[in-house]
């Protein structure tokens, strides 16, 4: 059976909560990059995340090279690494299109979505074919999954 899975930016993680990030619709259906992982450090430091982050494959590091290569040098919005904002947006784009990549070679896809409240990630992964939602979108669904 196909279903939607969901890919979370760090801003995302807080909006959830515990009590959400410990339920089983997050466990089945939600996962990180290692990039958000690395920026939720000092926030998430109790270890529930460990099993939702998926690895940076060659594939994700490939497909990272399209993704930068479509940002133009002067547009600051999604990366500017000098003020330390951004370093993960551009592999959550990157994650989703390899993992959607993937999906379409199956019989039943699942769909890939990512989940941001970052108007450069949304519109970065709109421009490449992305659904999005918002984290509030994602709390209801969660919710409604209780």
């Amino acid at each position: 059976m196909n279903q939607d899975r969901y890919l979370l930016d760090n801003n995302v993680l807080g909006q959830l909560g515990e009590r959400r990030r410990q339920s089983d619709f997050f466990r089945e259906r939600c996962r990180v990059t290692v990039d958000v992982l690395f920026e939720a450090r000092f926030t998430m430091r109790d270890g529930s995340l460990s099993e939702q982050v998926l690895p940076t494959t060659a594939a994700d590091l490939l497909e990272l090279r399209r993704v930068m290569a479509s940002i133009d040098y002067e547009d600051l919005d999604l990366v500017d690494l000098f003020r330390n904002k951004g370093a993960a947006d551009p592999m959550i784009v990157a994650k989703a299109n390899v993992l959607n990549a993937e999906q379409s070679l199956l019989l039943y896809p699942d769909r890939w979505v990512v989940v941001s409240d970052d108007k450069a990630v949304v519109a970065k992964a709109t421009e490449f074919g992305l659904d999005s939602l918002t984290p509030s979108e994602l709390c209801a669904l969660c919710d409604a999954a209780l």
